[in-house]
């Protein structure tokens, strides 16, 4: 069943389930912002095999010793140009307790609508916003200990604003500093120095001519990063393509900028993300667990399960600014 439940293949299903007509309430409750965890889930994510962490490789130093000429004499050294950082899978359930009362009234030729398969509607629809937001999902800070299995390695963790030399991430130290993010050059306010501020992250993070790819930030920096143009170029997605952050993208210099409501408040993010993904347990990482009934209720509960987490395997190559929020 985990694969007819994979995010990449409800949207038939999310279509038809929550259209408004059939559930007129809905889309009055589901209102969030959440750009970030659709630009992850359709442009930026890998699929991981199953294991207890997953590991990866990091370069991190050159041979010291050099020499040139027929005679010059070149001294051998010992060196360990790698280091081995991890990142564990994390568990996000959304659980709904289903009253069988309802079930069997809501059947037969009298049945107004698919019970079970519409609150399954809601349930994807509800993990969704999870996996957007700042408590568990992508957007979650302070989330730096890989044996917390319930809450994901959100950005915050990820590009740090605040304590970006102190703490492990990926079970590697912060304290080396090629594996620290960059920074920019703080924002007074973003129309004396806002684009500038932009400008030095961006120039701080690229790595040659590789720079990062996607700006994150809050609506109220947006708008003032909005405020600046005369003339805005639009960017929104054609030519049949699922992705829909559902709010407009700005780019500068390549950089792809739009605005997410769990954004934290003053930091603009910049994010590679040939480096940073959304990791998921592979053809497994958003499934139903079977139905199960409780021996005290006549009811049946339902759980959605997420299996994923971030992962970023250079964090040198992401970059962020603080101070955009003023005017």
């Amino acid at each position: 069943m985990a694969g007819e439940t994979a995010i990449s293949r409800t949207y038939n299903i999310l279509e038809t389930a929550t259209d408004p007509s059939k559930i007129p309430g809905l889309f009055d409750v589901i209102t969030s912002n959440i750009p970030t965890v659709h630009l992850f889930l359709e442009e930026a994510k890998e699929e991981l095999s199953a294991g207890d962490k997953w590991r990866f490789r990091v370069y991190k130093e050159e041979i010291a010793s050099t020499g040139a000429g027929p005679t010059q004499d070149v001294v051998a050294s010992y060196a360990s140009p790698w280091t081995v950082g991890e990142y564990a899978p994390k568990f996000i359930y959304v659980p709904l307790r289903l009253p069988n009362q309802q079930i069997i009234l809501n059947s037969g030729p009298n049945q107004v609508f698919d019970l079970v398969k519409d609150a399954m509607a809601v349930m994807i629809r509800s993990m969704i916003s999870s996996l957007g937001g700042s408590t568990r999902g992508v957007w979650t800070a302070n989330s730096n200990d890989e044996t917390e299995a319930t809450k994901m390695t959100g950005l915050p963790s990820l590009i740090k604003s605040t304590g970006n030399t102190t703490g492990t991430t990926g079970r590697i130290a912060r304290s080396n500093t090629w594996w620290q993010n960059a920074s920019g050059t703080a924002i007074t306010s973003f129309a004396t120095n806002g684009i500038a501020g932009y400008r030095s992250a961006l120039m701080n993070g690229k790595r040659g001519a590789d720079f990062p790819d996607v700006g994150i930030t809050n609506q109220a920096q947006f708008l003032n990063y909005m405020a600046l143009f005369t003339t805005v170029r639009l960017n929104m997605p054609i030519s049949g393509e699922r992705f829909d952050i559902g709010v407009p993208d700005v780019s500068l210099h390549g950089l792809r900028m739009f605005p997410d409501d769990n954004a934290d408040a003053n930091v603009a993010r910049f994010i590679n993300t040939e480096y940073l993904k959304l990791a998921l347990l592979e053809g497994d990482y958003l499934a139903f667990s079977p139905p199960m009934g409780d021996i005290d209720k006549d009811d049946t509960v339902l759980r959605l399960r997420f299996t994923g987490n971030m992962r970023c395997v250079d964090i040198a190559r992401q970059a962020f600014v603080t101070g955009g929020d003023a005017a």
